[in-house]
């Protein structure tokens, strides 16, 4: 489990519509992380700050490299302000059901199955 800070809001130098400056650091950081997992090594990663700080336009960033990597699929589930609370996996099962929709189902299903029995 890790935790990667994108940083204090004095150097996020982002206006909309242009390129995030300032994040190399972090965006190593993640591409490591991505890394690891590549090679079979869970990872659990958290993107903490304050509020404005960036912490999205970060994760938008890595989101958008990593899915330009061939043979990888990347889905994303995040909290909704007063709905999380109220069911603890919500970006667990949003991430699934993108997964299910993007994939037309079938496979995923199987995968799911295969990989996660129940039981």
């Amino acid at each position: 489990m890790s935790e990667v800070s994108p940083g204090a809001p004095s150097d996020l130098g982002v206006n909309a519509g242009q390129k995030m400056v300032g994040r190399e650091a972090a965006m190593a950081q993640l591409d490591g992380y991505l890394g690891q997992a590549l090679k079979a090594q869970r990872q659990v990663i958290f993107i903490t700050g304050e509020a404005g700080i960036g912490k999205t336009t970060l994760v938008d960033e890595f989101h958008q490299a990593a899915s330009l990597r061939p043979n990888l699929r990347v889905v994303r589930g995040q909290c909704v302000e007063g709905f999380c609370g109220k069911e603890a996996y919500y970006p667990v099962l949003e991430a699934l059901g993108q997964w299910v929709r993007d994939a037309g189902g079938g496979g995923v299903v199987h995968t799911l199955a295969k990989q996660a029995p129940r039981g």
